[in-house]
């Protein structure tokens, strides 16, 4: 569970019920700091702009932080979102989590984060040797998979742009 995740999470609960499978705890930034916007002071710190391979970078991605704008999943709890554990495999509908519990679904929205890394998915003929999701253009092959936003970027990058 990421930034876009839990975002889309909150989203869809407004009209659906919505398991949002929790992996690792997460570190949430406020959105303002001594008044001031905290994209506001990451841009002035020039943290922004740290390369991934630098120190900065490398640390920025281990803390790998996102702004809380009401997305804890206390605050997710509140509005419907049922929080699992890690989703551990899938069998026809039946999703089974990393508590040992499981649940009955219609659809998974897998966001992956920006590590290209879908050695997890397990379906015939979607993936090539190395991993990688099999896609002509953007559509998956097989077609009932659905990619969105798989647009190679870093991780400050796609933080600006979701500001």
């Amino acid at each position: 569970d990421g930034a876009s995740g839990r975002d889309i999470a909150a989203e869809l609960a407004l009209t659906h019920e919505v398991v949002l499978a929790a992996g690792r705890s997460r570190r949430l930034f406020p959105e303002r700091i001594l008044g001031q916007s905290t994209w506001w002071w990451l841009h002035t710190l020039g943290l922004m702009r740290a390369r991934p391979e630098s120190t900065i970078g490398r640390v920025m991605r281990r803390a790998d932080p996102f702004p809380d704008r009401d997305r804890s999943l206390d605050d997710l709890e509140r509005r419907g979102v049922a929080v699992a554990k890690r989703l551990v495999s899938s069998q026809d509908r039946l999703a089974f989590f990393a508590d040992g519990s499981k649940r009955v679904i219609d659809s998974v929205i897998w966001c992956i984060g920006y590590r290209d890394d879908s050695a997890w998915l397990q379906i015939p003929g979607s993936t090539r040797s190395n991993g990688s999701i099999l896609q002509e253009g953007g559509l998956a092959l097989p077609s009932y998979l659905t990619l969105i936003a798989r647009v190679v970027i870093s991780r400050n990058q796609a933080v600006i742009s979701a500001a």
